[in-house]
């Protein structure tokens, strides 16, 4: 074999071991494409301030009861940190604004 060709052979190899590492088959597409790309430093606080009502929501327990939003955490409250769709709040569960 030409060193070309044992050259190309190795570049395939080393991109095609790549991907496979780079694959997370843990996570589904629709949990990836909701969650944001950074967060504030601040923004759990007001998940701790008392506006968390004490249900929770998302796949496993349904929507927001009284129009409450449904965070990040799958939370229902309606703080910033509940409501804000930058922040994660999740329109399935809860309004979000």
């Amino acid at each position: 074999m030409k060193l070309y060709q044992q050259f190309s052979l190795l570049v395939i190899i080393v991109v095609l071991f790549s991907a496979a590492l780079s694959c997370n088959p843990g996570s589904k597409p629709e949990e990836a494409s909701s969650r944001p790309g950074t967060l504030p430093a601040d923004w759990d606080e007001d998940l701790n301030s008392g506006e968390f009502s004490g249900h929770e929501c998302g796949p496993v327990h349904g929507k927001c009861p009284h129009e409450q939003c449904c965070s990040l955490r799958n939370e229902c409250g309606n703080s910033t940190s509940h409501c804000n769709l930058s922040l994660g709040c999740k329109k399935k569960w809860g309004i979000c604004h």
